[in-house]
């Protein structure tokens, strides 16, 4: 094992009893079943063995009684395997995992701009590819266990995908202009948010009028707005259910935090159109119409299914989990991981309710399985679908009939179910 690859492993070791930290620390009902957390006074103290990673959760198996038989071979697992993964991720996209596979063995190391991407790029893209494996597999260990996914994990997630694809080159994906696919030398550049196709001059750095500025403060503002209590009750019409929204969201309790958010926000965001370099202000907006577009997605399906089905179909921590992937990775990865997650969900159902007898669906898990294996296979994934990608405002033209037919779907399978349900009660 080199040198790095031996600190990657140790960086493991000290990530693995962190993620099980959040898990337990972070849900809307927290348990003391870290170590690291602090215990009720009624518990005995830990003996120092307890701490120690893997073999720390061994000395814990007498706490059954109390959390659960085999609470601790879950926490254990964690800590096996995230250190183990994390090399091999390491080598992986050290070697090329990430990159197109069109320019994949020229790329590593050269020089950014030159036809490939730096050594320095390439870590600080292992660095995001962990960070957001780390905050899926809390993000769903939550969702299995409450069947919610807490704001803590997709705000703080999303507001660091802005921050560091404004000033980090390398934090998202790449890919291959499609104005240079047919030359000998290829290049790699940044995914962004008119990809496949050229990026759009009109979002640029065009003065205090231009259409960027104010569409990404537009987003900003109206993903800051969605945390507070808008509630979406259609039961009166869909005239009452702005007004209770409306109303909902005036009474938040986070109400002077969400005005606060919106407003710095703004004014940082008006700061790096104006201060920026023009292809840091690229991926900042690109990471904006992640959030925008990657949120708008998921509330709209929650929405249709909602009302086809009389019953929340999709918690609002989808939506905000879907826009903290669109804030690190642009909304194109967030647009596949949706049509992709309900074949995840079927597996994942499966070795659930096989392990626990437990037939309950949670969607969280399936998006974030989604997520992470698009972000593994990107590289081959992209280049096979982005030449049959569609014009961004093609999208947005197509959302309001997408989501139609999503939700005539789910009416059909309910109309189905209750058939069935009747026809197996005569």
């Amino acid at each position: 094992m080199k040198a790095i690859e031996l600190v990657v492993f140790i960086a493991g070791i000290i990530l693995g009893p962190l993620i099980n930290y959040a898990i337990y620390a972070w849900a809307y009902f927290p348990r003391a079943i870290s170590p690291w957390q602090r215990r009720e006074s009624e518990m005995s103290p830990l003996a120092t063995g307890a701490y120690v990673p893997f073999l720390g959760w061994l000395h814990r198996r007498d706490e059954s009684k109390k959390w659960g038989s085999g609470f601790w071979i879950r926490p254990m697992l964690i800590e096996v395997l995230v250190p183990i993964l994390l090399v091999v991720l390491y080598r992986e996209m050290m070697a090329g995992l990430t990159i197109p596979t069109a320019i994949r063995i020229p790329a590593v190391g050269m020089a950014a701009g030159g036809g490939g991407i730096t050594s320095w790029e390439l870590h600080v893209q292992f660095i995001a590819y962990s960070i957001m494996l780390s905050l899926l597999i809390v993000a769903s260990f939550i969702d299995i266990d409450e069947r919610t996914i807490p704001d803590i994990i997709t705000v703080p997630g999303t507001c660091l995908g802005l921050i560091a694809c404004s000033l980090l080159p390398g934090w998202g994906l790449w890919e291959v202009p499609a104005s240079n696919t047919l030359n000998f030398t290829k290049t790699l550049e940044p995914l962004h948010a008119n990809s496949p196709f050229a990026w759009d001059d009109g979002w640029g750095q065009r003065g205090i009028s231009g259409l960027g500025l104010w569409t990404g403060c537009l987003i900003w503002c109206g993903w800051c707005m969605s945390l507070g209590n808008l509630r979406w009750i259609t039961r009166r019409g869909i005239g009452k259910a702005f007004t209770y929204a409306w109303v909902g969201f005036w009474r938040s309790p986070n109400l002077l935090m969400i005005l606060g958010m919106a407003i710095l926000g703004s004014l940082l965001i008006g700061a790096g159109y104006f201060g920026l370099a023009p292809e840091r202000w690229r991926q900042l907006f690109s990471s904006l119409m992640g959030i925008g577009l990657g949120g708008t997605l998921v509330w709209s399906f929650r929405i249709v299914a909602g009302g086809v089905m009389g019953r929340e179909a999709l918690g609002f921590g989808d939506v905000t989990l879907m826009a903290m992937v669109g804030a690190h990775f642009g909304w194109q990865i967030v647009l596949l991981a949706f049509f992709l997650a309900p074949l995840f969900g079927i597996a994942l159902v499966i070795i659930y309710w096989t392990i626990t007898r437990d037939a309950a669906i949670f969607f969280g898990p399936f998006l974030a399985s989604a997520t992470a294996y698009l972000m593994l296979d990107w590289a081959r994934v992209w280049d096979s679908i982005s030449i049959v990608f569609l014009p961004l405002h093609l999208y947005l033209l197509f959302l309001a009939p997408v989501l139609g037919l999503l939700g005539f779907l789910l009416w059909l399978v309910a109309s189905l179910k209750v058939l069935l349900l009747r026809g197996s009660t005569k």
